[in-house]
């Protein structure tokens, strides 16, 4: 299983302040640490799984020592990533002042599809690829309750960063093909879910298994089917139940959220105010 230990220096604790938040879903386990004011670490990785990290970081020392890479000193670590394959390990210390941060994503899933393996391409530290660093970035805001984070979107997300993790190490690409679609059966089955339990939490593992198929290509298949990603088709049904309620009845905002699925009433009304164009009052109003 995964292990990240980060051991905070006794001599700092009283000048600086930590703050870690972990969240896990399918196939992926991401980390988000803070670090304010004068600070000392050590720390250790060793992981079962393919571990990623974007580093907003600035050091005024320390070393690191990764398997098959071997030390490495570097001071300014802002806008860079780290990859270690699964079985790879790290450890060392480091120092800073100010305000540091990096998070760590831990992607449990093996290959699917046509995709190499991440655990067969070698380790990378501190390099730049602006694609994956877009994705986990995004996966930091959701862990911190920035952004909204559903089981479906976070799992896309963990499937955008494989892809981007591959592509950016020179792994084997996917050789552009015809895609097929969805049978009847198969679409029926799985947009028949949906709308059943439309409130919940639904996950890309899930729905891909209704149809038989890896996370891989139903990301794929799916959207070559409908146009749509799965995550985009649910929250544009979302937001279609969530106009009905409004239609329908004097709910509160927040029960509408919740009843179309939104993960809160404040990750509702940005979703909606983005894609309706107005607020889910002012939408309300405007029909009455």
């Amino acid at each position: 299983m995964k292990k990240l230990e980060i051991a905070v220096s006794d001599e700092y604790a009283a000048s600086g302040r930590n703050f870690h938040i972990r969240r896990s879903w399918s196939g992926v386990t991401v980390e988000f640490f803070n670090f304010s004011g004068r600070q000392g670490y050590d720390f250790k990785l060793e992981s079962a799984s393919n571990y990623v990290a974007c580093h907003e970081m600035t050091l005024t020392d320390g070393e690191a020592n990764f398997d098959m890479v071997g030390d490495v000193n570097r001071r300014d670590l802002a806008d860079t990533l780290s990859f270690l394959p699964a079985g790879v390990g790290s450890r060392g210390w480091a120092e800073m002042e100010g305000d540091n941060s990096f998070t760590a994503v831990h992607l449990d899933f093996a290959a699917e599809g046509e995709q190499l393996s991440l655990g067969q391409l070698p380790p990378k530290v501190y390099f730049a690829d602006s694609a994956a660093q877009s994705t986990v970035t995004k996966l930091g805001m959701i862990v911190r309750g920035e952004a909204p984070g559903s089981a479906l979107y976070v799992e896309t997300l963990a499937q955008r960063l494989h892809a981007e993790l591959n592509h950016a190490l020179g792994g084997e690409q996917v050789s552009p093909k015809v895609l097929a679609n969805l049978t009847h059966k198969q679409l029926h089955h799985v947009l028949e879910y949906i709308e059943a339990r439309i409130s919940e939490d639904l996950s890309l593992s899930d729905l891909a298994g209704l149809a038989g198929l890896s996370r891989f290509h139903f990301l794929r298949i799916f959207k070559n089917t409908t146009g749509t990603t799965p995550h985009q088709y649910v929250l544009r049904r979302r937001l279609e139940l969530a106009k009905d309620l409004l239609a329908d009845g004097d709910l509160p905002i927040q029960e509408v959220a919740a009843r179309a699925g939104f993960s809160s009433a404040v990750h509702f009304s940005r979703a909606f105010q983005q894609r309706v164009g107005v607020s889910a009052r002012e939408f309300r109003k405007q029909l009455r």
